[in-house]
């Protein structure tokens, strides 16, 4: 149900039942979005663990990397 469609049809209730449904409303909307930033904020923790790992893996290879062009350095 499109939300002008809800406005619609909450326009039909009686005041006090009105109220009470949007305070309902408003209450689902609140957990809801909790819930979806409970969310962002893991998947946001998880994108700073992998960049972490990233960044290491990163350091190991050129490491390796550096060791490998020593040994050929010092063969020839």
């Amino acid at each position: 149900m499109q939300l002008h469609e809800i406005a619609k049809e909450i326009e039909k209730l009686p005041a006090e039942t009105r109220e009470s449904v949007l305070k309902f409303i408003e209450y689902k909307t609140d957990q809801n979005m909790e819930k979806v930033i409970a969310k962002i904020e893991g998947v946001q923790a998880e994108i700073k663990a992998l960049e972490k790992d990233n960044n290491t893996i990163k350091w190991i290879i050129g490491i390796a990397f550096a060791i490998l062009l020593a040994i050929i350095a010092f063969k020839h």
